[in-house]
């Protein structure tokens, strides 16, 4: 009955953007007279008739595969709009979603989300929001909170283009950070360049402003590594110290042992 589907809502009140997932879209309708679209989709085993936002419609009626293609419905200000999956055989898994809250202490996206798919038929758990791409990839969020007090004269530059202050330094952040947020690995934490010619903008003036203090970070993130590569090794000799003392061994012996070592060492240098 249509009163337990749940695109009766989607339906009544696209704008409130309720989603559908593991929808099929089977065949599309286009009536020319009045620019209306309708949706044949297929959904648990029923099969419903949904209306399409036209502006959204593109190509995709001569794209369909016999099969029809698995997706989700989302309701729009412009109306519902079908999305394919990027896997097919991605499927949402609401029995796994995990009761916990969406975002970390420190602001971060958890993932909490059920999904499944052929290549993770065991499952597994996205943030919120996104839907993941091919294989089920995606890439976690990995963000960190700062706080910065910004100027008057930066917030009328908001006001010109029409974006709120985090919208545009979230924006500059993706372009001078060379981000592509793919949709066959989309990013959780939504940053995305603006494009080609933006990144590359970005990087001149970055190094216009900036290149003066730059450094490889080749040879600091080799130099970092061996860094901890050495922690790591005094640990571990620490830990042999102390077994050694732990066993009757004398402080003095080992170091006298070691000592020996490295004169060793210094005379073949």
């Amino acid at each position: 009955m249509e009163h337990t589907s749940p695109f009766a809502c989607l339906i009544r009140s696209p704008w409130r953007g309720i989603a559908v997932h593991n929808v099929k879209l089977m065949d599309v309708t286009t009536y020319t007279d009045d620019d209306r679209v309708l949706l044949h989709v297929e959904y648990q085993g029923q099969r419903h008739e949904l209306p399409h936002a036209p502006a959204f419609l593109g190509t995709l009626a001569g794209q369909l595969p016999a099969g029809g293609l698995v997706g989700y419905v989302q309701g729009g200000s412009l109306g519902i709009v079908f999305h394919q999956y990027q896997a097919q055989t991605l499927r949402r898994v609401p029995e796994m979603d995990l009761p916990i809250d969406s975002r970390d202490p420190d602001g971060s996206l958890v993932d909490i989300v059920g999904w499944a798919c052929a290549a993770r038929p065991e499952g597994f758990h996205a943030p919120v929001g996104l839907i993941p791409g091919m294989d089920g990839q995606f890439e976690r969020d990995q963000t960190i909170a700062i706080s910065v007090r910004v100027p008057p004269e930066f917030l009328q530059e908001c006001k010109r283009y029409q974006l709120a202050p985090e919208a545009l330094l979230r924006s500059f952040i993706g372009d001078v950070s060379g981000i592509r947020n793919w949709s066959k690995c989309p990013r959780a934490d939504g940053y995305s360049s603006n494009g080609s010619d933006e990144r590359d903008m970005a990087e001149a003036w970055l190094e216009r402003a900036h290149g003066m203090d730059s450094i490889d970070l080749a040879t600091l993130e080799h130099q970092e590594s061996q860094a901890e590569e050495r922690r790591a090794e005094r640990e571990e000799f620490s830990f042999l110290m102390d077994e050694y003392l732990d066993n009757g061994g004398k402080a003095e012996d080992l170091h006298a042992m070691v000592q020996a070592i490295v004169d060793q060492q210094s005379h073949h240098a």
